[in-house]
């Protein structure tokens, strides 16, 4: 079964950089961590998803940030997600038994013990759709 809906997500990028996707997925950087929905992941990938978003909106100024908008296309599978914006795909999230794997366009990340990450993204996207 696939289950496609757009989805609006705000990104925030300067000293701080985050993507925050309607209360479903939550990447931020700071200093020297980034975490997705409050798992550690490598700062290096967080940093690709958060800058290969493009703006849909005009972008907003701050003294030490810039932020926009973008729609983005949430599709749901029976072994994950992926979130598209336009044809390119930002980032793919496969569940294999108690492990997630999250692949961008140049990186790939396993996620040991998932089993939080996989009922509460499944809990947050079955509200959502």
């Amino acid at each position: 079964m696939k289950v496609k809906t757009q989805i609006k997500a705000k990104v925030t990028n300067g000293d701080f950089k985050s993507l925050r996707i309607d209360n479903l997925i939550n990447i931020y950087v700071d200093d020297d961590c980034a975490y997705f929905n409050e798992t550690p992941i490598p700062k290096r990938i967080a940093e690709e998803i958060i800058d290969s978003v493009k703006a849909d909106t005009p972008i907003r100024l701050h003294l030490s940030y810039i932020e926009y908008e973008a729609n983005l296309t949430l599709e749901v599978e029976d072994y994950g997600l992926s979130i598209k914006q336009g044809d390119k795909e930002i980032l793919t999230i496969k569940f294999y038994g108690s492990k997630a794997v999250l692949l961008t366009l140049k990186h790939e990340y396993k996620i040991r013990y998932a089993d939080k990450l996989r009922e509460t993204l499944r809990h947050k996207v079955t509200a959502y759709v």
